[in-house]
Parts: structure tokens; C-alpha cells; sequence
């Protein structure tokens, strides 16, 4: 199936640059971004789209729901996930992406809601700045990775 016959797409955004320093001071080690949309931090950079403004080397299309990596592969993984998403999809995501991160390792979320990740202690949150009065707010919620998933 042709997805591109199906969907149409607005360009992506990319962070303003004083967010990409931020969190160039917060991510460490081998780096996995998702929902990366026109922006080339991180290692490997997943995305359903390519934008042009994209790097090709370290670029990949796919889902966020079924990510292609083997589990405990990233020390660090950033998501800005579509701020849309229905309540009972967010966890299914923040699970996928858990499994991807080695053990004491960061995921960073940056959405409008702080979900509870188990195996995962929530670690600081910042909010958005310029965030505008009855709209949503940029948080960005830090948690590590404290316990495997597969303790009994």
C-alpha cells in the first residue's frame, strides 16, 4: 500500500534553537529521537516522513507504536509526539520507547501531559515559556529508567 496516496502531511517544525540546546545538555550517549519531524538531533531520527530539511544518514521512517530496534539498544530517547493523541493510545508509545532504552538510561518526553511510566521515575519537568494563555503547554518530562521490564 502507497501511504503517500492515502495521507497528506504539512511540513514538520523543528525546535526553536534555544530548545535543541537545552536538550543537547540534557541527552547522553547513543541517542534515539522520535516524532523527529525536520530537526537532526540525535543518533538515529525516526520519523512516518522525511522532511527535506532532514539529514539522510541516521534517518529513518517508521512508528512510533512499533519501533525497529531491539530492546535496551539507546542510552537516551526524545519523543515529541503529534499533541492529539487520544488518552488511551499515550501509554502504548511511552512503553515502546521504555523497552528501547538501556537500564539508567533518559527518555525525555515533550507533550502536554506527564504520563506515570512504570519502571521509570520521573526525574525533573520544565515547561514552555512562550506557551500562550488557554492552550496547551509545552512540558518536558525527564524519567529514567530505574528497573528492566522483565523483573519478576
Amino acid at each position: 500500500m502507497n501511504m503517500k496516496s492515502i495521507y497528506r502531511y504539512r511540513k514538520a517544525w523543528s525546535f526553536p534553537e534555544r530548545t535543541e540546546e537545552f536538550l543537547k545538555t540534557k541527552l547522553t550517549g547513543k541517542i534515539l529521537h522520535i516524532c523527529c519531524g525536520a530537526s537532526n538531533l540525535g543518533d538515529i531520527r525516526l520519523d512516518i516522513e522525511k522532511q527535506p530539511e532532514q539529514k539522510t544518514e541516521g534517518f529513518l521512517i517508521g512508528d512510533m507504536y512499533n519501533l525497529p530496534f531491539r530492546n535496551n539498544s539507546f542510552d537516551s530517547a526524545f519523543i515529541d509526539p503529534a499533541w492529539n493523541i487520544p488518552y488511551h493510545k499515550r501509554m502504548k508509545f511511552c512503553y515502546e520507547i521504555r523497552d528501547k532504552i538501556k537500564l539508567n538510561g533518559l527518555l525525555i518526553l515533550n507533550a502536554p501531559f506527564i504520563p506515570k511510566i512504570k519502571c521509570c521515575i520521573l526525574k525533573e519537568v520544565y515547561y514552555g515559556e512562550r506557551s500562550f494563555y488557554m492552550a496547551n503547554v509545552s512540558l518536558i518530562s525527564i524519567y529514567q529508567k530505574v528497573q528492566s521490564q522483565f523483573n519478576f
